[in-house]
């Protein structure tokens, strides 16, 4: 079982969720610990499975993607993972979500247009 995290934990990570980009250094005098100190800290996250990766929050529209929407797919019983397939295969889908309800799906589309 991996250690409790504490307060520097926490606040390391809340510092990265705001910035991903942040430096080491940055991490360490934002935080009052010394470098080796947050190098340790922010290894043993990435390692414990706490920190799993790093993304960049795109401004979809700024990319010409003007166009989003949430698509409701129904589908035959047992068939999602042929779905889930095909779905991924279509460049504009962006996500993919199973549901249980009045349908099986919800998919994110963007484009350029309509």
């Amino acid at each position: 079982m991996a250690a409790p995290l504490d307060h520097t934990d926490l606040a390391l990570v809340e510092h990265l969720q705001a910035d991903a980009r942040l430096s080491i250094r940055a991490l360490a005098d934002q935080l009052g610990i010394s470098r080796a100190n947050a190098y340790l800290r922010f290894n043993r996250l990435v390692e414990s499975g706490v920190i799993r990766g790093f993304t960049v929050d795109v401004d979809h529209a700024a990319l010409g993607l003007q166009t989003s929407a949430y698509v409701e797919v129904s589908m035959e019983q047992n068939s999602w993972r042929s779905v889930r397939e095909a779905l991924s295969r279509v460049e504009a889908v962006k996500y993919v979500c199973l549901l249980g309800g009045a349908f099986d799906a919800l998919v994110l589309v963007r484009t350029f247009d309509t």
